[in-house]
C-alpha cells in the first residue's frame, strides 16, 4: 500500500512541478501592451477523487 501511495502522490507532485515551472507561465494569450500587467491561470477539470 505504501508504494502505491508513493507512486500516486509522486505523479501528482510531478504534475504540480511541471505546471508551476517557468515553461508553463503565461502573461497573455492574445498579446498586451508593455505597460500592462497580466497573468493567465488554467482551470483543470479532473475526475472525482474517491
Amino acid at each position: 500500500m505504501k508504494s502505491t501511495v508513493e507512486d500516486e502522490l509522486g505523479d501528482v507532485l510531478d504534475r504540480i512541478d511541471v505546471l508551476t515551472s517557468e515553461n508553463c507561465k503565461y502573461s497573455t494569450f492574445s498579446g498586451k501592451d508593455k505597460a500592462m500587467d497580466g497573468n493567465v491561470k488554467f482551470v483543470i477539470e479532473t475526475d472525482a477523487v474517491e
